[in-house]
């Protein structure tokens, strides 16, 4: 009988909402705001440089980028954003690599493919520009408490073997007004 229940809240706990990683680094972007609460986790950062950070924070901050800091390109890292309640959403905004300038988008590695996934099982492998620009996505119509960007290729740097973000985030405003 123990083990049945045992079994039984295994089971009941793998359907739920990953919780963030033990490893992951999370920034909370709004806090019970219009949308309710969302957070950006990765699953590594780069060590400070001089007065130059690279956590989660720095997505979507017009003073740097995400960079991982895993050795080699960055292939198998994450970014998560999740949303407490669940967005709705069909469209992710994507700023490609460092976008400070020119001169640290091509320095450093950016985003050649990527995978697209959420927590109700939507999943899809894009190729992102190589471009300062803005990139969007669009996905089918979803309400999910996370979407998450798994780098898959890049395009690399020309200086060292960081791959950078600049910002990941989900439209909530196209379907929520």
């Amino acid at each position: 009988m123990r083990a049945l229940v045992i079994a039984s809240l295994l089971a009941a706990t793998s359907f739920a909402a990953p919780a963030a990683r033990a490893a992951e680094v999370c920034h909370t972007v709004v806090e019970n705001g219009q949308f309710g609460t969302s957070r950006i986790c990765v699953t590594s950062v780069l060590a400070p440089q001089g007065d130059n950070k690279y956590g989660p924070d720095q997505i979507g901050s017009d003073k740097g980028a995400w960079c991982e800091g895993a050795a080699g390109p960055g292939i198998g890292e994450q970014i998560t954003e999740h949303m407490k309640p669940a967005g709705y959403f069909r469209t992710i905004h994507i700023i490609n690599g460092y976008a400070k300038s020119e001169e640290s988008f091509r320095r450093n590695g950016r985003i050649k493919r990527a995978r697209i996934e959420t927590d109700r099982g939507f999943r899809r492998d894009v190729t992102l520009k190589d471009t300062l620009t803005q990139q969007a996505v669009v996905i089918p119509n979803a309400r999910a408490l996370w979407v998450r960007l798994t780098i898959l290729d890049v395009y690399p740097g020309k200086q060292g073997t960081d791959t950078c973000l600049s910002y990941f985030g989900v439209n909530l405003e196209e379907l929520n007004n």
